[in-house]
């Protein structure tokens, strides 16, 4: 029981730090999609600064494990 309290702690953990690298990304989408409307063939561009924030979203997760199930290159 006591191991069942524990998984489920660290599953609402790692919920709610999905949901702040959901918010983080739907945020730089904003960003990306304000400053990609100025410069009309910006598509390439705004697709670069969102690689290397990946690492650091994988990292912030505390789950070394979750880095490399190819969960970040989609």
């Amino acid at each position: 029981d006591e191991r069942a309290q524990q998984l489920l702690d660290a599953v609402e953990q790692r919920q709610r730090q999905l949901l702040d690298t959901i918010a983080a990304c739907e945020e730089m989408l904003r960003q990306l999609g304000r400053r990609r409307s100025e410069p009309a063939g910006g598509g390439n561009v705004s697709a670069k600064p969102g690689a290397p924030s990946q690492p650091a979203v994988s990292a912030r997760g505390g789950f070394p494990k979750d880095t490399g199930d190819g969960a970040a290159e989609p």
